[in-house]
């Protein structure tokens, strides 16, 4: 089962008219010390989605409010990432406050471009 901020994303794409995919995937190790781990593409993209009129697929980092700058941070350091932006995607990261937040429904979203590679 998708971790909540995935589920959310997915559900506030799909209201604003996105066709969604969830990537982020269940590895099962079989008798391994731990039951397994997720799995993103390219180890960080959770979601892509597309939609008419936009250019090119988005792919989207979920994660917690609190942790938005970080995985910010975890995409900047991905060569593939770099190399998603160059070929026309979109990438953002959409943090999600708390449960009871009265912004709840809003996500905080933040688009990684060619230029924050460059910083």
């Amino acid at each position: 089962m998708p971790k909540a901020t995935t589920q959310l994303t997915t559900k506030w794409l799909e209201r604003n008219g996105w066709n969604v995919d969830v990537v982020e995937r269940w590895v099962s190790i079989p008798g391994g010390m731990r039951p397994g781990y997720h799995r993103d593409l390219y180890g960080c993209i959770d979601v892509v989605a597309l939609k008419v009129g936009q250019m090119g697929l988005l792919g989207v980092q979920t994660t917690s409010y609190s942790h938005r700058w970080d995985r910010r941070s975890k995409l900047l350091a991905e060569d593939s990432m770099r190399l998603w932006v160059m070929s026309g995607c979109k990438l953002w990261v959409v943090g999600w406050r708390p449960k009871g937040h009265e912004d709840r429904a809003n996500p905080n979203v933040y688009e990684v471009t060619l230029e924050d590679f460059k910083k």
